[in-house]
């Protein structure tokens, strides 16, 4: 536990003021895990006596603690579900193993804390529904994951009701009830084979917009996609790369005694599934984080044991074997920590800064961008209007203004349109198609930022090549020379971004000239001190676009101009060129 705080990734998560749904889970997965550890102690270790229920009063309250943790990270999450799903599959291997066995209680602790947690999630479930209107899907919380608590639970009740020693017309009515039952449940589980296949499209949707949100990148791979160790090293210390090694070592331990210490085999399910889950997303080493320091302190206990008996052999032994096993080992530990809390010498009061939330980052502009603009709106007029925007800012508008949006990456209950649409505005050369898109969908405000990522990541879900709309040449010192292509100039995203709506005319060094025509029906209605990074905002209102009459000559070519000076204290000039007649 004392590791675990001092891991780098779990402090960021946990610093003051940093608000993330992933605190809260790591918070119940860890505490789900201790208490369903302490409940198989109690219920493989029995002798006390017993209640009507047969079960001693600390089995009582561990069932009951077990069954309120499952369903208290669901109501949190429903992505806990994969948490849920490595607890089962360590219950269900020791059930398989050691649950067939006459007088076994393993089968009473699956089914006594899924059943009643499956059917104490009914009631959220129904007012999510009733919201989602899509009663089984692995995207939302939905009656599915109830479902698959249920099943698991239902599992546990079948071998509880196989040790039963009944003999006769019983043994063969429950024979029966076992064999209908588990034929119900694969019929069940294949009539809601769709809810798999959704979830599996949805993962795979969404995953090039998830990989344009920094968190959700591989650990061990950069910005630019190259093999990166620091980010690693510096959040999870150097004991991350060690983190195959000491699985390797804890199963040959437990392979020694036949894995007699069961949860050896629960630390290895649960650390390996999160270590791999680490390495393809860096948002899971915090809840990765208490996993790898048990990890830790078992590698350091057993470390420390191998010492003391090569010093023995040595004739070193007593306190002196210990110091120098415990020296060795504390420099060890000092140094695996070191990358990411030297920055403590360097920088003391930027790294308060950071802990406490005070940085001038992305979220805190976001946040002061998006709340100036609510104030802006009349009180109620927020629900009566939709916006458009790309897909990671979706979450920030809706909550901070209230304001319905088409993309959330939180949203996936908007549908698959939402992914479909945003990418299909921004990459659009063409006015007027994109403005159907508006128009469909009810938008009256866009909100654009000048993020290559995000674009990246509508061109990849095109089926197209990022290097045909943008070349990037990475320089020494890790800087990057970007040169945006013709496809991308031409695009309503850039046209919003950098150009703020205006014609413009961009010549090469060939000589040609690319020419990129005016929005006709933007109105900038927030304006953002700087045009080139992610985290400030240009804000349009959807208008129908003014009507000039203009006399003249047929074919006659007329640059209208308009200067003004925006909410940001930005002089603007926006042109238009128009053919007469």
């Amino acid at each position: 536990a004392g590791l675990a705080v001092f891991i780098p990734q779990h402090i960021w998560y946990s610093r003051l003021g940093y608000v993330d749904h992933h605190v809260a889970v790591t918070l119940i997965q860890v505490t789900m895990f201790f208490i369903f550890i302490r409940a198989y102690k109690a219920f493989t270790h029995t002798g006390a006596a017993t209640g009507p229920s047969g079960l001693t009063g600390n089995q009582l309250w561990l069932i009951t603690l077990a069954t309120l943790s499952m369903v208290t990270g669901f109501i949190t999450w429903n992505g806990y579900i994969y948490y849920v799903a490595l607890l089962d599959l360590f219950l269900l291997i020791i059930l398989i193993v050691d649950g067939r066995r006459r007088g076994s209680q393993i089968p009473a602790l699956c089914w006594m804390t899924h059943i009643p947690a499956g059917l104490l999630m009914l009631p959220f479930i129904y007012t999510i529904v009733s919201y989602t209107n899509k009663p089984f899907t692995t995207i939302t919380f939905s009656y599915f994951h109830a479902s698959a608590v249920l099943a698991f639970g239902l599992l546990g009740l079948l071998f509880h009701l196989y040790q039963l020693p009944l003999s006769g017309a019983r043994r063969r009515l429950r024979n029966t009830a076992v064999v209908v039952t588990a034929a119900g449940f694969f019929i069940l589980a294949g009539m809601q084979s769709d809810s798999f296949v959704e979830g599996f499209e949805w993962l795979f949707t969404s995953e090039p917009f998830m990989a344009t949100v920094d968190e959700s990148k591989p650990i061990l791979i950069d910005s630019q996609g190259k093999y990166d160790f620091l980010f690693a090293r510096f959040w999870l210390t150097y004991f991350f790369f060690l983190t195959p090694v000491i699985l390797a070592l804890l199963f040959y331990k437990g392979a020694k005694t036949r894995f007699a210490d069961r949860k050896i085999i629960f630390l290895i399910v649960w650390a390996g599934a999160m270590f791999a889950t680490t390495l393809k997303q860096r948002r899971f080493g915090e809840t990765f984080a208490p996993a790898e320091a048990i990890l830790i302190a078992w590698f350091l206990i057993e470390a420390h044991r191998w010492i003391i008996h090569f010093l023995s052999t040595r004739k070193v032994g007593g306190c002196k074997a210990a110091i120098a096993s415990g020296s060795l080992l504390a420099s060890l530990t000092f140094f695996a920590f070191t990358p990411s809390f030297n920055v403590i010498y360097e920088s003391p009061v930027a790294l308060i800064k950071s802990w406490t939330n005070q940085r001038d980052d992305y979220v805190p502009q976001i946040y002061r961008q998006l709340s100036l603009f609510k104030e802006k709106l009349n009180p109620g007029e927020a629900g009566s209007f939709g916006v458009l925007s790309p897909w990671p800012l979706g979450h920030h508008i809706l909550y901070i203004t209230g304001a319905p949006v088409v993309a959330n990456n939180f949203g996936a209950h908007i549908g698959y349109e939402s992914y479909r649409d945003w990418a299909l505005f921004f990459l659009s050369d063409n006015e007027e198609k994109a403005l159907d898109i508006l128009r469909e969908r009810k938008v009256r405000y866009v909100i654009a930022s000048y993020n290559l990522d995000d674009i990246g990541a509508a061109i990849i879900y095109r089926g197209e090549r990022m290097e045909d709309y943008v070349s990037r040449r990475y320089l020494s010192a890790g800087s990057v020379s970007t040169v945006l292509k013709p496809n991308l100039l031409k695009t309503i995203f850039i046209r919003m971004t950098r150009f703020i709506g205006s014609e413009s005319k961009l010549p090469n060094a060939k000589g040609y000239v690319l020419k990129i025509p005016a929005l006709s029906h933007f109105r900038l209605v927030q304006d953002s001190e700087k045009d080139d990074s992610r985290e400030y905002l240009k804000i349009y209102e959807f208008v129908p676009g003014a009507i000039l009459s203009i006399s003249g000559p047929p074919l006659a070519k007329l640059t209208i101009e308009y200067k003004y000076r925006s909410m940001a204290g930005r002089d603007r000039v926006y042109k238009k060129t128009v053919v007469t007649g």
